[in-house]
């Protein structure tokens, strides 16, 4: 093997094993909304630092309600109907799971669909709920594991089954969380090159480099 050859198979070597040696991805909150009424949108209250938020929003068929947390009413299966939030990012994120509360009033709807839209993607349903609870429940781990590699996602969660267009339908905070949270997403974000990899990349290369510079003068 010639001396060029034998430096190509060092180099490619050492890259592949530099590539290896990145941060570990692991689960983050991305996106929270504290469940806070507003009748103009309710703005997240925690993120992850890479992504841009959509407010919490109404969609034009509904109405803001009365009280502390975000209460709708107008639940006439329109399609304008739903609540909705979402963000933007520039790093891809993979997706784990959502976890959300709410509740109705006894008019309000009875069945909800949560449909989920990625990278300006169709709307898919993720969770169906036939049975909405009047005094309020918890949904945890709702599975996101399928939606990988996303830069823009948007919720909308429809309600139908009200007896009334004057039935109520709200976000709570989830139960036994803290600080309060109506609706919690959460993902992985992209693993990325440790700043040391380049550091130990650059050594390495410089080391190798000198070697072959001795080798040469030698022979």
């Amino acid at each position: 093997m010639t001396s060029k050859l034998r430096l190509g198979v060092q180099l490619l070597t050492l890259g592949s094993t530099i590539a290896g040696i990145t941060a570990p991805a692991h689960a983050e909150l991305i996106l929270a909304y504290d469940s806070s009424n507003s009748a103009t949108g309710a703005v997240a209250s925690e993120w992850w630092p890479g992504v841009v938020t959509m407010p919490l929003v109404r969609g034009e068929g509904l109405s803001p309600g009365t009280g502390g947390t975000f209460n709708s009413s107008g639940w006439t299966e329109e399609p304008t109907d739903y609540l909705e939030w979402g963000w933007s990012s520039s790093q891809p994120i993979n997706l784990s799971d959502l976890d959300l509360r709410y509740d109705r009033s006894s008019s309000g709807p009875a069945v909800v669909d949560i449909q989920l839209s990625v990278n300006g993607g169709a709307f898919q349903s993720i969770f169906h709920d036939s049975d909405v609870n009047v005094s309020g429940e918890d949904n945890f781990d709702i599975d996101l594991s399928a939606f990988t590699s996303v830069s823009s996602a948007a919720f909308r969660l429809f309600g139908t089954g009200a007896s009334s267009g004057a039935g109520t339908f709200d976000i709570e905070p989830l139960s036994g969380v803290s600080p309060a949270r109506g609706i919690v997403v959460n993902g992985s974000v992209a693993a990325v090159p440790e700043p040391s990899s380049f550091v130990l990349a650059s050594l390495a290369i410089g080391c190798l480099g000198l070697h072959q510079l001795r080798r040469r003068k030698t022979a």
